[in-house]
């Protein structure tokens, strides 16, 4: 899982809770020598969850402005995972986690310069774009300037909300040199 820091992967995890419970996990695999302190993430280390053991999560620290160590570390991640001949050591899938709390500044420098720079070879990359919800009152503001009421400016907002953001913004990641295989809305 990657993306921003203090965002998403935990989200995205707990919107799946269906399938994943974060507070269950059965195995957490990382070097004896290394000391987990809270809020820091090690790429290398493995998340294994109870409700579903068919998944293995690796989740990276996030990617801080104007610091590039986190990016070579991803990189580096990324080129061992998707060329390991091992089937339980590669990589199948990269879920790149974005909120989309903020239109006016949708993507950050560093989620560019991952889609410019990180090839995954066959690995397909999926976007979760998170905090959709998180633009609705803006949304139910315009639809109601428009003419709506309120009611069904609130009831349309959801879609509306995707919908903007999409047209707007959408495609800016699958313009890049390494575009995202597809993308989702939470």
């Amino acid at each position: 899982m990657r993306g921003r820091q203090r965002y998403s992967s935990e989200f995205a995890i707990q919107r799946n809770s269906r399938k994943f419970s974060i507070r269950r996990v059965i195995r957490l695999t990382c070097p004896s020598s290394i000391q987990l302190h809270r809020g820091e993430h090690d790429i290398e280390n493995e998340m294994i969850f109870e409700s579903n053991t068919a998944f293995v999560f690796h989740d990276s620290r996030g990617f801080e402005a104007g610091r590039t160590s986190e990016l070579d570390e991803v990189k580096e991640f990324l080129q061992k995972r998707s060329t390991n001949r091992l089937l339980k050591d590669h990589l199948h899938v990269i879920w790149y986690c974005i909120p989309i709390n903020d239109e006016a500044r949708p993507f950050t420098r560093a989620e560019l310069t991952f889609f410019d720079e990180c090839g995954t070879g066959r690995v397909p990359v999926i976007v979760l774009f998170t905090k959709a919800d998180m633009l609705d009152a803006q949304t139910i503001k315009h639809l109601v300037d428009t003419g709506m009421d309120v009611e069904d400016a609130a009831n349309k907002a959801p879609e509306e909300s995707v919908a903007r953001f999409e047209e707007k913004f959408g495609q800016q990641l699958f313009k890049r040199k390494y575009p995202p295989r597809d993308h989702v809305y939470f």
